[in-house]
């Protein structure tokens, strides 16, 4: 079941996408994939007619009208796609935002954090898609136009390919989403400010918060240099981005290099990076937001050591972060310290804070090595060169 992230701030318990922007390698010439479609023939939860249909409640909108303007919007034939059923509905009585990322403990253990919340204390309307279901609006206390963009953000995600968390990752399907939703408040909701009010989500956000709304604001960005209209949005589908800091600064990253990482027993490497978006954001929970930016954007590549699943899970990580060069390498320790400095205290030889021991190792000129855990595995952990071989032992 593909599962779009919520148009709206806040949902309940959010869905935990397996897909990254990131990937360990860059290809220099990328070939764009093909892009899968959805069949105009209406789903099993579709519409019949050529009417949106609204069940369990009302909506304020004409939704019916709200999807034909979106498709023109979008250059589509009004006979390529079915109407989709829309469920409204009350959200859930318990929320909880979680990082939307595989390395959740890395996460947790920087500051990164599960984010709880009352849903009574959000006014603004929400919306979820699934492609095996109708798309549900939460309206709220949301006016009308809140509601429009909300339809028009969910109508965006079902019309992309059915594995874009997959393929594209959350920051091309959710900007791209963003990017048809300002596209048409430009035309018909000249009051809201969807850019605006996404910019502030990710600036005034902490933890998860924070990590999940870069994901909109800076796929909007990305989506919005690269195309003048919504209907060039393939462009963006059939060649999405391959790393974080390609969607961050606009351009092929060529300057990705290399991060071959050889771990000892009980140690395992992954093959997916955290990406410049999680090192920009870890670093801005705790200094402001110029100085996050100008260090992450040296990254030049990432590899997170975990424990086997052999091994006590809850002993700790070790984040390889590789740079472009060495002044880059340089400033990230700094700000690496002084982000260490501003979460926990300084022994001496390592950070502490709630239970977490932190480390720095300087491996290389361009290489950095964040070691973080409980304090046995941060002290018995060694990280090493062999040649061009970052090795992780305990």
């Amino acid at each position: 079941m593909a599962l779009s992230g919520c148009s709206g701030p806040l949902v309940g318990e959010q869905p935990t996408p397996t897909a990254t922007v990131d990937s360990p390698t860059v290809s220099k010439s990328p070939t764009p994939k093909p892009t899968a479609t959805p069949e105009a023939t209406p789903t099993p939860d579709g519409s019949d007619s050529d009417e949106v249909t609204v069940r369990g409640g009302t909506l304020p909108v004409n939704a019916t009208e709200i999807w034909y303007r979106f498709l023109d919007l979008r250059g589509f034939d009004r006979d390529r796609y079915r109407p989709r059923v829309i469920r409204v509905d009350s959200p859930p009585t318990e929320g909880i935002v979680r990082p939307i990322t595989r390395y959740a403990e890395l996460a947790e253990r920087l500051g990164v954090r599960a984010v709880n919340f009352d849903p009574e204390d959000v006014d603004e309307p929400g919306g979820m898609f699934t492609s095996s279901g109708p798309i549900v609006i939460y309206p709220r206390n949301g006016t009308a136009e809140e509601i429009e963009r909300v339809l028009v953000h969910e109508f965006e995600h079902y019309v992309q390919p059915h594995d874009s968390f997959r393929r594209l990752g959350r920051p091309v399907t959710e900007g791209a989403a963003v990017y048809v939703g300002v596209e048409y408040a430009e035309r018909y909701l000249e009051s809201l400010s969807p850019v605006a009010s996404r910019r502030t989500d990710y600036v005034d956000g902490t933890g998860a918060l924070k990590l999940n709304a870069a994901d909109y604001y800076f796929g909007y960005r990305y989506v919005d240099r690269r195309i003048d209209s919504p209907k060039e949005l393939d462009r963006v589908y059939e060649d999405p981005p391959e790393t974080a800091s390609q969607l961050l600064h606009g351009h092929d990253w060529n300057a990705s290099r290399p991060l071959p990482v050889e771990t000892g027993e009980s140690l395992r490497a992954s093959n997916v990076p955290a990406g410049e978006l999680f090192l920009r954001v870890t670093l801005a929970t705790e200094l402001n937001e110029s100085t996050a930016a100008r260090a992450a954007a040296g990254w030049a590549n990432d590899t997170v050591v975990e424990q086997d699943g052999f091994a006590d899970e809850s002993a700790g990580n070790v984040w390889v972060l590789r740079t472009t060069d060495e002044r880059n390498a340089t400033e990230l320790a700094s700000t690496f310290e002084r982000f260490l400095d501003a979460r926990a205290t300084d022994d001496g030889d390592h950070w502490r804070a709630n239970g977490t021991v932190y480390r720095l190792v300087r491996v290389d000129p361009t290489t950095l090595a964040v070691v973080l855990g409980d304090e046995d595995f941060v002290d018995e952990v060694v990280v090493s060169k062999n040649g061009e071989t970052v090795v992780v032992k305990r």
